[in-house]
């Protein structure tokens, strides 16, 4: 009781003095993160434009008007390889300015294009695509309507056939392309040069996921394989 009482007549100049470590924190991060994103390179947080490319296609402004439908567009989004830099082993501790302001960047990055890889699974046909996360996985599934009638997703027919190529580039993705000897700080970065060797390995055992019959309707060739 004695606890709750002092608490509550706590004064403001006392509340303040409480709290200006934490408000002088986060001022201090922003400043650090803030010029750190937008003075090195935006465009590179929308690292996936898929779903941008179909507005782009499709909306007046831009003047083109392509007509949508699962048999008339086609949109393939190829990535650059994919690492979530997830540390199940961080203690808040860790979690200080410089942690923040150096992880930011690629944790904005990796949420847009997960972001816009979301947006074409649920408004297209998804033929291929990894798991998305744990709760609504990779959104693979037939256009036709579930089995107690409901619509699966907001539109349907979907507006486009959509198909998503990228590599895990983390240590279990990589042990999954059976590349376990290539080590994920070394092909991780897009300029890499050291390793061009590791990264071409990489792209070739990435490609075995393309499959011809993911173009049927769209490739003759295609449709004969399908």
């Amino acid at each position: 009781m004695c606890y709750r009482e002092k608490r509550r007549r706590q004064l403001p100049s006392e509340l303040r003095k409480d709290f200006a470590p934490w408000t002088l924190g986060g001022f201090i991060a922003v400043l650090l993160s803030g010029p750190l994103i937008w003075t090195s390179d935006p465009n590179m947080y929308l690292n996936n434009p898929a779903f941008q490319l179909f507005l782009m296609a499709t909306i007046a402004p831009y003047n083109l008007c392509w007509p949508v439908g699962e048999q008339t567009m086609l949109l393939v989004s190829v990535g650059t390889g994919a690492s979530a830099d997830a540390n199940a082993n961080l203690v808040p501790g860790q979690m200080n300015l410089v942690y923040n302001a150096s992880s930011i960047p690629s944790a904005l990055m990796f949420a847009a294009s997960n972001e816009q890889d979301f947006l074409c699974r649920v408004f297209g046909k998804t033929m291929c695509g990894a798991v998305l996360d744990s709760e609504v996985g990779d959104l693979i599934a037939p256009a036709d309507p579930l089995p107690s009638g409901r619509i699966p997703g907001p539109v349907h027919p979907k507006l486009f056939t959509y198909m998503r190529y990228n590599a895990d580039l983390s240590k279990s993705g990589l042990t999954d392309l059976k590349l376990p000897d290539i080590r994920p700080e070394e092909v991780q970065q897009m300029d890499s040069v050291e390793h061009i060797a590791e990264l071409e390995e990489v792209g070739k055992a990435a490609a075995r996921a393309v499959k011809a019959q993911h173009f049927a309707g769209f490739l003759r060739e295609a449709a004969a394989v399908g």
